[in-house]
């Protein structure tokens, strides 16, 4: 029989303990750096993530949050520098969440990274001195090709910049330190665009891209479809700026796109290899060019191509390794599990003129890949979560080499641990600082088989 509450039992709500945030101003010893380029001080047994402070650094830091495992605090004042700080190049970087480490010299900024790399394959690099570390760096400023904005824009104002750092709030900013010029030049138009518009308020966000020959792509995304006049006064725009713009009403949903024919398409250049990438402004690209080229060079370098390898490239996107290699193989497969990607590297292969190299897509979260192929060599460029499956798979096989790049080195350590217990070993490993001034780095790994037997992947 049902049970009833009794009317003079009144329901017990549960309320989570509220901690009290410490007041004032301290004085905090900060003695080391966070992942996520904090300062890190331990205060009677408790320990403090301090904004804007570095590490051997005293500060007077003001306290924002307290939880039962450590405490939050900013800086206010710095009593004793870091001989390592620099003054940071953007006006922005106190507000903005973009970047992390402007406020860390340059040299530093990689050692920092490194000390975390050095962390997380400790297992290898204590018990392998046959492991070989390297790096690849470039420019610290202004390398970054693409950029998204984040828009907070209303009747009365229009905020285009990005997101504070642990907040939704958007920092309006008129140039951005670590993107290509022309993005900057084209965010001060983009800016007036929206302005401009009647119904600005469903514009959430606004990715612009420059390409190889210095072209702009522009695109708008929006909660609902823009009226009919705010799409001319777009058009007008992609006209008078001669750029390239999509509009996007969902995350799916293409609006309308200037100019409509795509006669001329954006694109990159892999010179030493004569490849050319055509790309829409949305597709994903490597952020920065430079350390891109030097990855590809790296990748080719490390897999040791010969005319008869036939090469796997799981999680291709639109070609970006796949077609270079190419060029010095018998045959290469890229795998991707977006449709419209593997769509784009196929078209980008034929634009290149390159016939050897097939496209497929495929399930990558599959529990085991059903592939009927026989490679001798693969990579893997996965998103943040990794390939653990694909690499429970990759450890049972006999490929000779597998290179894999990485944006997430806590992954790549996990997948390495399971290629490692299997049938390779971890023979060279490189940072690959795609992201000065932020605490995030692209890794990139090579494992080798000693007996180099016949590739057996199926």
């Amino acid at each position: 029989m049902a049970k009833f509450r009794s009317k003079n039992k009144p329901l017990r709500v549960f309320k989570p303990q509220q901690r009290s945030v410490i007041s004032g101003q301290h004085l905090i010893p900060v003695a080391s750096l966070a992942d996520d380029g904090r300062g890190i001080a331990a205060i009677n047994g408790k320990n403090v993530f301090v904004t804007g402070a570095l590490a051997g650094e005293t500060v007077s830091a003001r306290y924002v949050a307290s939880h039962k495992t450590h405490d939050e605090a900013v800086v206010v004042s710095v009593s004793k520098n870091s001989p390592h700080r620099v003054k940071p190049l953007c006006e922005y970087f106190d507000q903005c969440g973009g970047c992390d480490l402007q406020h860390l010299d340059y040299p530093s900024q990689t050692q920092h990274k490194w000390d975390r790399l050095s962390q997380l394959f400790s297992p290898w690099l204590d018990n392998d001195d046959r492991l070989v570390m390297g790096s690849i760096t470039g420019d610290p400023w202004s390398y970054r090709h693409r950029a998204r904005f984040a828009v907070d824009a209303s009747k009365h104002s229009c905020n285009i910049g990005f997101r504070q750092a642990r907040s939704h709030k958007v920092v309006d900013i008129t140039r951005c330190s670590i993107v290509f010029d022309g993005i900057n030049d084209a965010l001060a138009t983009v800016r007036r665009l929206v302005k401009s518009l009647k119904n600005r308020s469903v514009i959430n966000e606004v990715s612009i891209t420059e390409d190889s020959s210095g072209n702009i792509g522009i695109a708008i995304f929006c909660t609902r479809p823009l009226s009919a006049s705010d799409i001319a006064a777009v058009s007008e725009h992609a006209i008078t700026h001669d750029c390239h713009i999509e509009v996007r009403s969902s995350a799916t949903a293409t609006q309308c796109m200037f100019p409509e024919d795509r006669s001329v398409a954006l694109s990159y250049t892999l010179d030493s290899y004569d490849v050319v990438i055509p790309y829409t402004v949305d597709d994903f690209t490597q952020v920065n060019p430079a350390i891109n080229h030097r990855l590809v060079a790296l990748t080719i370098k490390w897999l040791q191509l010969g005319e008869k390898d036939i090469v796997a490239d799981f999680f291709c996107g639109i070609g970006n390794f796949s077609l270079p290699i190419s060029t010095f193989v018998a045959r290469t497969v890229g795998f991707e599990w977006v449709a419209s990607m593997v769509d784009k590297a196929r078209s980008n292969a034929v634009f290149n003129h390159i016939d050897n190299c097939e496209f497929k897509v495929i399930d990558l979260t599959a529990d085991r890949l059903v592939i009927d192929e026989d490679f001798n060599k693969a990579l893997l460029d996965p998103p943040r979560a990794g390939a653990e499956k694909i690499c429970k798979q990759l450890a049972e096989s006999k490929l000779e080499r597998i290179v894999y790049i990485s944006c997430n080195p806590r992954t790549l350590a996990r997948d390495s641990k399971i290629l490692t217990q299997g049938n390779y070993q971890l023979t060279e490993l490189s940072l690959a600082d795609m992201f000065p001034q932020t605490v995030h780095s692209e890794v990139v790994a090579l494992f080798t088989r000693s007996d180099q037997a016949p590739s057996e992947l199926g």
